[in-house]
């Protein structure tokens, strides 16, 4: 974990940095998934990293986004992590509000870390 982190720390560029951290977050989930304090400061601080611009929601980024979403979602598959993802979701939240609400980049930002509502819609 700690080489994860220390690429993640390292990593320049917007979406190297989120590549690296949602390589971050998926290590730790799977090596350490009883560790829901660093778990969470870690999303914390990926998603705070993010510049709320439409860009940031297409393509590599997305898909970054949506591993991060995905992990999340089996990490609390028994709701045992349920406060802490809302508290992620919920800074999540805070940057797609940022976005125009007539931009789609919004849509995808709500949607990325909602795996679970996305598959059933």
């Amino acid at each position: 974990m700690e080489w994860a982190e220390k690429a993640y720390t390292a990593a320049e560029g917007d979406a190297t940095r989120l590549q690296w951290g949602a390589s971050y977050i998926n290590t730790m989930i799977d090596l350490a998934p009883e560790d829901s304090a660093r778990i969470e400061k870690a999303a914390l601080k990926v998603i705070g990293d993010l510049n709320p611009t439409p860009d940031t929601f297409y393509e590599r980024n997305r898909r970054s986004l949506e591993r991060i979403g995905k992990k999340l979602a089996a990490w609390n598959k028994d709701s045992r992590h349920d406060d802490a993802l809302k508290r992620i979701r919920a800074r999540m939240a805070s940057v797609c509000v940022k976005l125009p609400a007539s931009d789609p980049a919004r849509a995808t930002c709500t949607g990325v870390l909602r795996p679970a509502a996305s598959a059933k819609a």
